[in-house]
């Protein structure tokens, strides 16, 4: 991999002075957007200021100054890159500034796959040359300091006396090397990362044709949006999901698949609507991060698929932890969980058309998400469950789908002692259940339900005696 250096040594002078890249942009700074860029695609960063290091403890980077005195503007940074690169062992080495925070995640990787021999490399968007984003040959750095210490300063002047070639990256909304400089482009960053993701009910219009007969209609339909899971701004899955309750589907899908332990592994969350969609940004604790460059595998699959991708056999037949979960709930608790649970799915309701998961307890809290995909709707419920600090041993999963081995691989992750859907389990599922301990409830109606795993947590109270649901 190639060393990395931000450049961050200007004057900040259309944003009133200071160091700009310590602004505040969606809860972290704008430097902080920018590490968390490029740390995946460099093998080291460095941060080039003028200001003191101590102001950049934070980002547990190395800060250095421009080797030349006076302050020569990007051109001097550049110049200490190239120096400090060279240090390391390293022939080239990438450039940014520090006020992008919408940078590319393959910005290395396309970069480098245009390199040649002794040529500079530089990012383009929407027909513009960005000269500050670059790699640049270590070899340079005499000649650049010759050039510097003759006057010059602007870096599209270097680049017209080097050889050079341009990469053209994709126009995006917002571009990807756009510089924010004004306190107005702050604001537009700002609200570009908090914009809201679309509503999770669109209305269409439709020709009804029944009994011979047409007529004009308008029908709910449940909207469906491509939500992208990224660890340290690295993607890892991109599901169909329904777009709501995304930081509990963030907590929860990270939990369900072994990405972190506890919510603390998370230690930044940004959720990030663009025009392809939703990009849910997680920042990792070094342990899970760690973790997590270890494996791999990558999901892009239908609606939630919880098995796509996987890279090995072995891990889609992984050993199961035990669930050693003692709650017991009668059968009357079970079947007055899923009647309330019906009553609760609001998006359903109106759509006829999406999954729930629900986490019901023996004082009849019910807690319900819903989503188009049955596993994106259980990944919801285990981070909202995960957020109120509470855990799958103390309650028991409703779900309105079949089930199959990924749900109890889930299920089993949450720590859940008891597993009851609406529908037929595979075949497989049965067999996983049985294993890990699970109690498995399928084919749940008003009137019942079949038990196929460890009956042991569902019994019938004593004659005359019942459990009552809460009121609605």
């Amino acid at each position: 991999m190639i060393p990395g250096v931000i450049l961050a040594g200007g004057r900040s002078s259309r944003m009133g002075g200071g160091d700009k890249g310590l602004l505040t942009l969606g809860g972290h700074s704008m430097l902080e957007h920018v590490v968390a860029a490029l740390r995946p695609q460099t093998s080291v960063l460095m941060l080039n200021s003028n200001s003191g290091p101590e102001l950049f403890s934070a980002l547990g980077l190395e800060v250095r100054a421009d080797v030349l005195p006076g302050r020569l503007g990007p051109l001097a940074g550049i110049h200490t890159a190239m120096l400090w690169a060279r240090a390391q062992g390293a022939e080239t080495v990438l450039t940014v500034p520090g006020d992008c925070p919408f940078l590319p995640t393959d910005l290395v990787q396309k970069l480098t796959a245009a390199r040649c021999e002794d040529e500079a490399v530089i990012a383009a968007s929407s027909g513009q040359t960005h000269p500050v984003v670059g790699l640049w040959p270590c070899a340079l750095a005499e000649h650049l300091q010759v050039v510097l210490q003759g006057g010059m300063r602007r870096v599209r002047d270097f680049l017209a006396e080097i050889p050079h070639v341009n990469v053209e990256f994709p126009a995006s909304e917002p571009d990807p090397f756009w510089n924010v400089n004004t306190p107005e482009d702050l604001q537009r960053a700002q609200a570009l990362l908090t914009r809201n993701p679309p509503p999770p009910i669109a209305q269409a219009s439709a020709l009804i044709w029944r009994n011979a007969t047409q007529k004009p209609a308008t029908r709910a339909l449940p909207e469906e949006v491509a939500v992208a899971m990224s660890y340290d701004r690295e993607s890892f899955a991109v599901m169909m999901a329904s777009p709501t309750s995304l930081e509990d589907f963030c907590i929860g899908f990270s939990l369900s698949e072994g990405i972190i332990d506890k919510i603390s592994d998370i230690v930044a969350l940004d959720i990030i609507t663009v025009e392809a969609g939703i990009e849910c940004r997680m920042s990792l604790a070094a342990p899970a991060r760690e973790r997590l460059q270890a494996r791999k595998r990558r999901i892009a699959g239908p609606v939630g698929c919880g098995l796509c991708g996987l890279e090995s056999l072995q891990e889609a037949s992984k050993i199961l932890p035990r669930v050693t979960a003692a709650q017991n709930f009668t059968a009357q608790h079970i079947a007055d969980g899923f009647r309330r649970m019906t009553a609760a799915q609001a998006l359903n309701q109106a759509t006829h058309a999406v999954h729930a998961a629900a986490f019901l307890t023996p004082d009849q809290t019910l807690l319900v998400r819903e989503d188009i995909g049955r596993h994106n709707a259980l990944d919801k419920l285990i981070g909202a469950v995960a957020r109120q600090g509470g855990t799958g041993a103390k309650g028991a999963v409703l779900l309105t789908s079949r089930v199959s081995l990924d749900l109890i691989q889930k299920t089993a992750s949450f720590g859940a002692g008891i597993l009851a859907a609406i529908s037929v389990p595979t075949a497989r599922a049965v067999r996983e259940a049985e294993a890990a301990g699970i109690t498995l409830i399928a084919v749940a109606r008003d009137d019942g339900f079949e038990l196929f795993t460890h009956p042991e947590r569902i019994f019938t109270p004593p004659t005359g005696c019942s459990v009552t649901a809460k009121p609605e």
